[in-house]
């Protein structure tokens, strides 16, 4: 970064020697690329110099990382008011992907970077071996020839923008700000009702978003730090929660006043749950909002703010799946940075950072760690609070549950009861009230044969129903039909990431680029859909979202016994009693630490069972490895959709 001055006399062999130390263990590809770019850059740059009298003032940025994103442009010139953002390309050809990434710097920096709201933002291709030179224009992206771009730079700069644009204000580390008016599209939205799901959940949730609210002003008053845990199981509507207070008007109100302003961005709500945020992205979309202004994805946060000299502009961080957090060793090992601690403790340091008071509220379902690195649960966030040097400013707010884990950690008298933070009805469906409950006692072993029966009766007579079948073609054919008249059902395939046997029975794992929005949202007229039941999604993808019915497709990595397992000493786990065999599951996976890798697979398929709303269809391959399991499914209450009905 610096001056066109300096930029077009420094070496290209130094300014490649700085990239190479900025960004961690660069390609050759990459390497390449700065090599044949550098110079073009540089003599693009004095052309602008010889035809401009103020042009040795313009400034370059290689390399810039965009705000609360992994994403990074590789040149940015600021002149006379005005940002260009350029997309550097070795070869002579376009493609309409290179369009899209051009416009999607273009709408991040006016959007969500505080120096671009009020100035002209333009974009450009450069094709550096491409014979022509006219620049074109391509839905509002520019596409140039290297040796036009000065001319470019030179007709943009001929009309400038509202006030000059400082280099060390665009890199400022509170540069990230989001567009006002995004906020107001989102609230609108969700007033409107247009997320209908959201809309005709929101009353089950009113007396915890209530209690929050009510949390975050006593705390707002009194300038201090809060934690908020709000637990619950799966279905009763922890996310929803969480989104509520992201967009809440009454904590907007409640934000204090930097640099003569108020922040846009009062609350935001982040998910290590990457298919969450690109469902929650595509459901906001589609009526015309911006989720970007209030969801974000935990490792993007993270990696922002872990420089100290970085302050987060919202009071309110709200961290989905907070059990769930990374220790310190996975985080360092996912960021590349040793002197990181663990997301509990970063997180409490964020918030320590920001001005007059803050509020972190961890949302808590249990049994679904099913990452390594995720093992260490609510007592993480307990040790976090005690380590910090201003444990004495937090007040931390939960349901009962949890007072132990924080009252053993040292923090006595911290620790308020509020049972409005415990989330104890489902809003996915009357008749799945029971449904957690059954598949806990599966897959813990807490119940026995008769005891999940009568548990499935009862989701049977309020109309959740446990189907199990040999046959895909069966469960395919009993969901269109179920619900061929239901437009806006959703169904879908799910499965293991651990089984390698599905595949050959005619179960297609969803690939790595699959459009998750799509295949959550759209109807069967997309390609995509769940309702194709062409692909099946993995409990990564499925985690923290929904269907109106699942199809479960069990694998090889949980297979009932029937007998307890033999284990040697070395490698008992804490449940050395257990009757499901995780063995094949285990040939799979990476070299890990892992504390109990059953408890892994045991949360695996607890996510998987517990994705529908009005019931479940499990798939059972026809293989004789399946068979005990197949028979524990009949004992446990499931009705197979191979047997015929009697008439």
């Amino acid at each position: 970064m610096g001056s066109f001055r300096v930029l077009v006399v420094e070496s290209a062999d130094q300014i490649l020697g700085v990239l190479r130390d900025f960004i961690r263990d660069p390609s050759g590809e990459q390497i390449d690329a700065w090599k044949l770019s550098i110079p073009q850059i540089q003599e693009q740059a004095g052309k602008v110099m010889e035809e401009r009298s103020d042009a040795g003032e313009y400034a370059a940025v290689l390399e810039y990382r965009l705000p609360m994103e992994s994403r990074r442009p590789d040149v940015v010139f600021l002149f006379n008011g005005r940002v260009l953002v350029m997309e550097w390309k070795g070869r002579p050809m376009l493609d309409w992907s290179d369009i899209d990434q051009a416009h999607h710097y273009l709408t991040s920096l006016r959007n969500f970077h505080r120096e671009c709201h009020d100035r002209p933002v333009d974009a450009v291709i450069v094709l550096g071996s491409a014979s022509f030179a006219a620049s074109r224009d391509y839905s509002g992206v520019h596409v140039s020839g290297v040796s036009d771009l000065h001319r470019l730079v030179c007709r943009l700069a001929s009309t400038p923008g509202r006030s000059p644009l400082v280099l060390d204000r665009f890199l400022a580390a509170g540069a990230y700000e989001p567009l006002p008016s995004l906020m107001v599209t989102v609230r609108q939205v969700i007033r409107d009702g247009s997320l209908t799901r959201v809309h005709r959940s929101a009353a089950k949730t009113d007396e915890a978003l209530a209690a929050i609210e009510a949390i975050a002003t006593e705390t707002a008053a009194a300038r201090r730090r809060s934690l908020i845990l709000l637990s619950g199981s799966p279905g009763t509507g922890k996310t929803l929660v969480g989104i509520r207070v992201a967009v809440s008007e009454k904590i907007s109100q409640l934000a204090v006043q930097s640099d003569g302003r108020a922040t846009s961005q009062p609350a935001i709500f982040l998910s290590g749950n990457r298919p969450l945020v690109t469902v929650l992205k595509h459901e906001f979309k589609r009526h015309g909002a911006d989720a970007r202004a209030f969801i974000r994805g935990v490792r993007e946060y993270v990696d922002y703010y872990s420089r100290r000299d970085r302050i987060p502009p919202e009071h309110v961080l709200v961290f989905d799946e907070a059990q769930r957090a990374w220790d310190a060793e996975k985080v360092q090992e996912s960021h590349g940075d040793p002197s990181l601690r663990s997301e509990p403790e970063m997180f409490i340091q964020f918030s320590e950072r920001v001005p007059a008071w803050c509020t972190v509220i961890g949302l808590i379902g249990g049994g679904q760690e099913i990452h390594n690195g995720e093992e260490g649960g609510i007592l993480q966030w307990a040790e976090a609070i005690h380590r910090s040097s201003n444990a004495a400013e937090w007040s931390v707010y939960g349901p009962e549950r949890f007072r132990e884990a924080f009252e053993g950690a040292g923090l006595h008298g911290a620790y308020r009861v509020v049972d409005e933070l415990h989330l104890d009805r489902s809003i996915r469906f009357h008749a799945a009230v029971d449904h957690h409950e059954w598949v806990a006692g599966l897959v813990d072993e807490s119940k026995d044969d008769a005891e999940l029966a009568s548990i499935a009766a009862r989701c049977r007579e309020n109309g959740f129903h446990l189907r199990v079948t040999r046959s895909l073609d069966h469960a395919r054919r009993y969901l269109w039909g179920r619900y061929k008249d239901d437009e806006e059902a959703r169904f879908g395939l799910v499965m293991s990431s651990r089984d390698k046997c599905l595949q050959g029975h005619g179960v297609l794992q969803i690939g790595r680029f699959a459009r998750i929005g799509e295949w959550y949202a759209e109807d069967e007229l997309n390609p995509n859909s769940c309702r194709r039941l062409r692909e099946a999604i993995t409990q990564f993808e499925a985690q923290g979202l929904e269907l109106d019915a699942a199809l479960v497709c069990w694998g090889n990595d949980f297979l009932w016994t029937g007998e307890p397992r033999q284990f040697s000493d070395k490698e008992a786990p804490a449940d050395a009693l257990t009757r499901w065999d995780d063995s094949l599951g285990k040939k799979w996976l990476r070299k890990a630490k892992l504390r109990n890798p059953l408890t892994l697979r045991r949360n695996t398929y607890r996510v998987l069972l517990t994705r529908g709303r009005q019931g479940s269809v499990i798939f059972v391959p026809p293989d004789a490895l399946f068979d005990a399991t197949y028979q524990k499914l009949l004992s446990a209450g499931c009705q197979s959709l191979d047997a015929a009905i009697e008439c």
